[in-house]
C-alpha cells in the first residue's frame, strides 16, 4: 500500500513539475481498432485482474475456445465490452483523453479512430498475407500519404505463416526503407 501511495505521489509531483494539467503522457504501443464483435457477439467479458486464459481444446479452434471463455469469464463482476463499434471507439477515446494516452493502433477501424481521435491515434496496417494483402507499391504510397505510419500488427502466425516466409520478404524490405528514411531526417 505504501508503494502505491508513493508512486501516486511521485506521479503527481512529476506532472506538477512539468507544468501539466493532465497526467504524464502514456504511449500504448499495441492498440486494436477492431469492431465490437471481433471477439464474438457483444457483450464479452474479462476479469480484472485477469484470471488466466484457457488451454486450447484440441477438438475446437482457439477462436472458439477464447469466445467461450469471454462469454463465461471466471469471476463475479467481469468487465463487459461495449455493444457497438461507435460505443467502443468513443469509450476508448474518452479514456485516452482523460489519461493522456497516445495509441499505436491498427485494425479495420483505424481510419475512423484516427479521424475521431486525431493525433491520439498513430495509424498502422493490421497485416496478413493472402489475396487481401496490399501490394508493396500501394502500401508504400499509403505510408507516404500518411494513411499509415507503420506496418503492424503483423498477424502471419494466425495463418500458420512464419516470419521468414519468402512472401513476406518484400514487406520487410519496405519496413526497412521506412526506417532508413526516418533515420536520415
Amino acid at each position: 500500500m505504501k508503494l502505491i501511495v508513493l508512486f501516486a505521489l511521485l506521479t503527481s509531483v512529476n506532472a506538477l513539475a512539468l507544468g501539466l494539467n493532465q497526467p504524464a503522457p502514456i504511449i500504448d504501443v499495441h492498440m486494436h481498432a477492431l469492431p465490437a464483435n471481433s471477439q464474438g457477439a457483444p457483450p464479452v467479458g474479462l476479469c480484472a485482474p485477469p484470471k488466466g486464459y484457457p488451454a486450447a481444446d484440441s477438438g475446437s479452434t482457439w477462436a472458439d475456445t477464447f469466445t467461450s471463455f469471454t462469454k463465461n469469464p471466471p469471476c463475479i463482476r467481469p468487465l463487459q465490452s461495449p455493444m457497438t463499434d461507435r460505443e467502443l471507439m468513443e469509450r476508448t477515446l474518452a479514456i485516452m483523453k482523460r489519461r493522456n494516452v497516445t495509441g499505436v493502433a491498427s485494425g479495420p477501424l483505424v481510419k475512423q479512430w484516427r479521424k475521431e481521435g486525431g493525433d491520439r491515434i498513430i495509424p498502422g496496417l493490421l497485416f496478413t498475407l493472402g489475396p487481401e494483402a496490399p501490394s508493396v507499391d500501394s502500401l508504400r504510397a499509403s505510408f507516404k500519404s500518411g494513411e499509415y505510419a507503420f506496418l503492424g500488427e503483423i498477424a502471419l502466425q494466425y495463418q500458420g505463416i512464419e516470419p521468414g516466409d519468402p512472401r513476406f520478404e518484400p514487406y520487410l524490405k519496405l519496413a526497412e526503407e521506412g526506417a532508413s528514411n526516418q533515420e536520415s531526417k
